[in-house]
């Protein structure tokens, strides 16, 4: 009866300590994938934004191109102006001269730097932003592998088909950096 009564015990102990480490496993192998989600969410906002950042610094760099020519052109028509010459202007450039002004008005600090500055702090936080999920997954990853590769929980996952993941080593096109292109 003794005998029988420590043989339950032992089972009993054991089937626990199996469900606990097979328990143990899953909620590591779900960390992983779950740090996984969140290095592919970066990625798909590096993707996304870095993009549309680009073409509004683009655009930006563009359109003060644009009125600083527009500027120059007005003020490079108008030197040595006279009454005659003023009273012969074109409507066209009292428009033009009134669109500038507009833009001045509504610009009055036009620096495409500020742009570019906003843009730069963006793709460090980005790329920061990613290799801090980066060494997160390879954490969980490192914590999984040793779990499942050491002796006893070994034995548990080789029978539940745990199977072995690999680290992030930002090999893939996708994962690499972006190239930012403003010409």
């Amino acid at each position: 009866m003794i005998a029988t009564g420590i043989a339950v015990i032992a089972w009993l102990g054991f089937y626990l300590w199996y469900l606990l480490t097979f328990n143990h496993l899953v909620a590591i192998r779900n960390t992983v994938n779950q740090a996984w989600a969140h290095v592919d969410v970066e990625l798909q906002r590096r993707y996304d934004l870095i993009g549309n950042l680009v073409e509004v610094v683009k655009a930006y760099a563009r359109h003060e191109g644009e009125t600083l020519l527009q500027t120059t052109r007005a003020r490079s028509t108008n030197t040595g102006i006279n009454v005659h010459d003023a009273n012969q202007s074109t409507p066209r450039d009292a428009v033009l001269i009134g669109n500038i002004m507009l833009l001045v008005e509504r610009y009055p600090d036009l620096k495409a730097n500020e742009q570019f500055r906003t843009l730069q702090k963006a793709l460090i936080d980005t790329e920061d932003r990613i290799a801090t999920r980066r060494n997160a997954y390879n954490e969980c990853v490192s914590r999984y592998e040793i779990y499942r590769t050491t002796v006893p929980s070994l034995l548990i996952a080789w029978a539940g088909q745990f199977n072995p993941v690999e680290f992030f080593d930002a090999q893939d096109e996708t994962a690499q950096a972006v190239r930012v292109m403003l010409s």
